[in-house]
């Protein structure tokens, strides 16, 4: 099982054709997506995102809910309750695969690994890191308690299946030859020696000298 991690919002990285649907439709992958925490505002989260993928003929699965609160009236069992009626309803084959609660120790865990990275004299950092360790250790457990991972990969599985039969029934024999004849050429780009190749520093200290702003 291979797993692609999203970053930010599925657009980021459009400027440059990097965004989150691109990478995702060269793989050939369905997306899940991590959905935020309450009822009306993580559908309309949900739907919005959705929204950018399908534009790229990418799948989406469905979601993930997290960071639910464990009581109150958006609790994570009255969440689950309507999230779960909407999909029924409304899902358009997606489904809500987990709904996972807020975890206390993971709010520290954050502020605590970035005290660590920071703090150059630290001295306990074997301590710190089995403490952080810990955290990650019940959080794995709490993931493997409320999100249907066997449903997930079941999803996956038939997704891409049908994705490999209708790419399969799309691309006439002179479409798969063009693809392949452009495989060859990019390699051939790629291959040479006469590009010019920077490092990540020198090119955000260009960009930086050129007045580009952080982003």
């Amino acid at each position: 099982v291979v797993v692609i991690d999203g970053v930010g919002y599925p657009a980021v990285g459009s400027i440059c054709g990097t965004d989150n649907a691109s990478v995702a439709q060269i793989c050939d992958a369905p997306v899940l997506l991590v959905g935020k925490s309450g009822v009306g505002d993580a559908i309309d989260s949900h739907n919005l995102n959705a929204a950018y993928f399908k534009l790229r003929e990418v799948v989406v699965l469905g979601g993930v809910f997290n960071r639910l609160k464990v009581s109150g009236y958006y609790s994570l069992e009255n969440c689950k309750t309507a999230l779960r009626m909407y999909f029924s309803k409304f899902g358009d084959r997606q489904q809500a695969f987990g709904f996972l609660p807020e975890l206390e120790a993971m709010n520290t865990a954050r502020d605590e690994s970035s005290k660590i990275s920071s703090d150059a004299h630290a001295t306990d950092d074997e301590r710190d890191t089995a403490h952080l360790l810990d955290v990650a250790g019940q959080f794995i457990e709490t993931f493997r308690t409320h999100v249907d991972v066997p449903a997930i990969l079941s999803a996956a599985k038939i997704a891409m299946k049908n994705n490999s039969s209708r790419n399969k029934r799309s691309l006439p024999t002179e479409a798969l030859t063009e693809h392949k004849d452009n495989i060859k050429l990019k390699r051939l780009i790629h291959s040479s020696d006469t590009r010019i190749k920077l490092t990540r520093a020198q090119i955000e200290s260009a960009a930086s000298a050129a007045g580009a702003a952080g982003g």
